[in-house]
């Protein structure tokens, strides 16, 4: 049935790479997500206390590995 160690091993290396650890404050928005179901950007902005770029870029990153998407009106909600 093929189980060896090795191949097992490497399956469990792939999938960890699948999913990136949050930065504290990336964790604090989608908990505040999860709280809220949808916010408003500038709100969240707020609660989140970090420099626009730092912000911006959070926002882009969390976009872009899907776990989060923008609506209309400028609201967030998870993905």
């Amino acid at each position: 049935m093929n189980w060896d160690d090795k191949s097992l091993k490497n399956k469990q290396l792939h999938q960890a790479q699948l999913f990136r650890t949050l930065s504290d404050k990336e964790q604090e928005l989608i908990d505040i997500l999860i709280t809220h179901r949808e916010i408003n950007i500038d709100e969240l902005m707020q609660r989140i206390q970090v420099r626009n770029s730092e912000f911006a870029a959070m926002i882009l990153a969390l976009t872009m590995d899907g776990m989060i998407t923008q609506l209309p009106g400028n609201k967030i909600v998870l993905s």
